[in-house]
Order: C-alpha cells, then sequence, then structure tokens
C-alpha cells in the first residue's frame, strides 16, 4: 500500500477523530459529579442504638443520684444518733460521779456517827480527870473506850493481822524494820512486832512492821569468820 493511498489516508484520519471520543462530556460530568458516602446499615443501627441508650443513661444518672441522696440520709441519720449516745453517755458519766461522791459521803456519815460515841467517851473521861475523880476509874473508862472503837472497826471490816514470834517473815504482810542475824533457823523469822498490821476486807491495809531474825548457814558464818579474823589483824 503506498503512502497515497485513500484508505491509508482515511484510516488516519478516523483515528485522528476517535482520540476526542476518549474523553465524552459523560466522563466530565461523572468528575464533576461529588461522591456522596452511603450510610451502612450497621452505622444507622449504632446511631439509632445510641438514641435508644440516652434515655437508659439518664435513668441510670437518675438512679445513682437517688442513691446518693439516700446514702446522705443515713449519714445524717447515723451522725445525730452517735452525738445523742455521746450525750447520753456524758450524762451517765456525770450521774456516776455524783451517785458515786454520795456513797462515798454517806459511808463517811455512818463511821463518823459510830465513832462519835468514842469521842464522847474520851471526852468524859477528861472532864473526870480535871475534876479530880479516882485515876483508876478514869483508866477503866478508857479500856472501855478502846474496846469500843475497836468493835466499831471491826463492823466496818478492820481485821488485826495476827503475828506471833518465831512466825516465818512473809514480806507481802510484813515490813522488816531492823535485822539481824540468828543461828538455828532455816529462813528468817519474827522476833519481835514493833508496830500492829491490819486488813481492810481482805485487802492489806498496813503491813506489820517487824524485827527480823535473818538465817546464817554454814558457808555465810565461815565468811563471817574470815571477815571478823581479817578486821583484828588490821
Amino acid at each position: 500500500m503506498s503512502l497515497s493511498d485513500p484508505r491509508r489516508k482515511k484510516s488516519g484520519e478516523s483515528r485522528r477523530a476517535r482520540k476526542p471520543d476518549r474523553r465524552s462530556p459523560e466522563t466530565e460530568e461523572e468528575k464533576s459529579v461529588q461522591v456522596v458516602p452511603v450510610e451502612s446499615e450497621e452505622e444507622e443501627g449504632s446511631e439509632e442504638q445510641g438514641k435508644e441508650e440516652a434515655p437508659d443513661t439518664d435513668t441510670e444518672r437518675e438512679g445513682l443520684e437517688k442513691r446518693l441522696q439516700q446514702e446522705e440520709n443515713k449519714r445524717k441519720e447515723l451522725e445525730d444518733r452517735l452525738l445523742s449516745l455521746k450525750a447520753e453517755f456524758d450524762n451517765y458519766r456525770k450521774r456516776q460521779a455524783r451517785d458515786f461522791r454520795r456513797l462515798c459521803s454517806e459511808g463517811k456519815k455512818q463511821i463518823i456517827a459510830e465513832l462519835l460515841g468514842v469521842l464522847d467517851n474520851a471526852d468524859r473521861a477528861q472532864r473526870l480527870r480535871d475534876d479530880g475523880h479516882d485515876p483508876q476509874e478514869i483508866l477503866a473508862g478508857t479500856f472501855q473506850t478502846f474496846s469500843q472503837l475497836r468493835d466499831t472497826l471491826h463492823r466496818e471490816g478492820l481485821e488485826k493481822i495476827k503475828v506471833g514470834e518465831s512466825d516465818r517473815f512473809d514480806p507481802n504482810i510484813h515490813e522488816a524494820m531492823v535485822a539481824e542475824d540468828v543461828e538455828g533457823v532455816e529462813h528468817d523469822v519474827v522476833l519481835e512486832v514493833l508496830q500492829d498490821g491490819y486488813m481492810l476486807e481482805q485487802e492489806l491495809l498496813r503491813p506489820t512492821r517487824v524485827k527480823v531474825g535473818r538465817a546464817v548457814h554454814d558457808d555465810q558464818s565461815g565468811e563471817r569468820e574470815e571477815d571478823s579474823e581479817e578486821e583484828a589483824e588490821e
């Protein structure tokens, strides 16, 4: 086929004429059209679900606020109750203190009333002495007053601690005032009572003051003899 062939020329013209067809008006319109995203069914469902959950959230908030108010009311009620109990306890403590002081005062009055008879007898003995009565009569009355005092204290629960000579020394009820070594005893003993002790309702009121004899063992006696010999040599 030669270059001047009319078919070739025609085909070339047809190719050039087809090129503008590639950009058709429809393509330009498609480009100018904006793409609108299409919401899926899941997104629509989620929005609807969110709209449905909103009332539930409000209801839950109201329930929490209501519960919080209830707890606050309970706290105030417990606080008021605590203050009331505290006031009642303070009143009870004060009432107990008043009752204790009253009982102590009543006890003192009772003891003093019983001791007034002893005081009256002592005053009577003093007047008899001033009037020049027989001293033997005054002494006999004094002994009777002494017995009256002892009986009064005994009724109140006072007991004398009984301690005899050669009794074993007991530090729980005895108080050693003087001590000396004594041979022939196995333990410390009471040699002499210097002052009587007393118990008040099974409790120690005052220990018995005594003179104690300390037990001397053979080894201790040997040491004391050596010490005395050394002192004599010096």
